[in-house]
């Protein structure tokens, strides 16, 4: 099978200098890289510079995430690209990320697995911590949207990102989209990247020493609103609804008693907690 690879980087003010480590470093691996930028302050374009094989699109406001990626895979979905790769503007994938996935691809093509994604692990720059300790090829639920590879011919079948999520949960509900018409995720131990989930991190006790992702509070409403449309929805399974359930109280629990900003934390959960119950009302998005 061929793989003709676009690579897509969404930025909202990113940090130029790691944003330009990114582009050199996937730019060697794909056939070619569009980076939609959602109303960044400083023209990117200072830095980063358009090439026959890099594309810049720059939007004037922030449309989030999921139509960012969106815009990209339209525009490049009748010529001969094959499959997208997404990445966050902090990401650094290894030097043979791409070429890892692909092969670990084809050993599940050649078993005729429909395949709806496929993601490296990666590793947390700030503490050296790694998501995951496996060097084979697993089969996962859900595939972070970062490093993630995903077939144009899927994305027919499956359908786009959801922008109405706008950002968080946006990877999560596609997975489930593509676990329910048929496909399966799947994760390659052996394709490394780094990556950062979150604005901080924080080391707590909780029967185990276990790190934190801190978001910041505009993230939380994101992440309350948008786990509780999706726990609406029917195709999404009791287990996850209940995990998120009381993820969400833990997180209200945690800035309470150990967060910043108590008070804008806790504002921005209860506009996402309220805003998620109207668009449920109004019949979800």
């Amino acid at each position: 099978m061929l793989f003709k690879i676009c690579a897509v980087i969404v930025t909202y003010n990113p940090d130029l200098d790691v944003l330009k480590k990114l582009t050199e470093s996937i730019g060697k691996q794909v056939s070619k890289i569009v980076i939609v930028d959602n109303g960044t302050k400083e023209d990117i374009r200072k830095v980063i510079k358009s090439t026959s094989n890099l594309e810049i699109l720059l939007m004037n406001k922030n449309l989030g995430i999921a139509e960012a990626q969106n815009i990209a895979v339209k525009n490049n979905f009748d010529n001969e690209i094959t499959h997208f790769i997404f990445f966050d503007q902090d990401s650094l994938p290894n030097s043979n990320l791409v070429s890892t996935l692909i092969k670990d691809s084809k050993v599940l093509i050649e078993k005729n697995i429909n395949i709806g994604v496929i993601g490296p692990k990666f590793v947390d720059s700030r503490n050296n911590f790694t998501y995951s300790k496996s060097d084979v090829i697993e089969e996962k639920t859900l595939i972070i949207s970062s490093g993630s590879l995903i077939s144009k011919e899927t994305f027919r079948k499956v359908g786009l990102m959801n922008k109405s999520f706008f950002i968080y949960h946006v990877d999560t509900e596609w997975c489930f989209r593509a676990l329910n018409s048929g496909f399966r995720n799947f994760m390659s131990g052996n394709a490394l990247m780094k990556h950062t989930i979150g604005e901080n991190s924080k080391k707590i006790w909780f029967f185990k020493w276990i790190n934190i992702s801190i978001h910041s509070p505009k993230s939380h409403y994101y992440i309350v609103r948008n786990s509780l449309v999706m726990m609406s929805y029917k195709e999404i399974p009791f287990k996850w609804k209940i995990k998120y359930f009381l993820k969400n109280i833990f997180f209200v629990g945690f800035y309470i008693f150990l967060g910043e900003n108590v008070k804008e934390y806790i504002l921005e959960m209860y506009k996402g907690f309220n805003d998620g119950l109207r668009i449920i009302k109004q019949g979800g998005v």
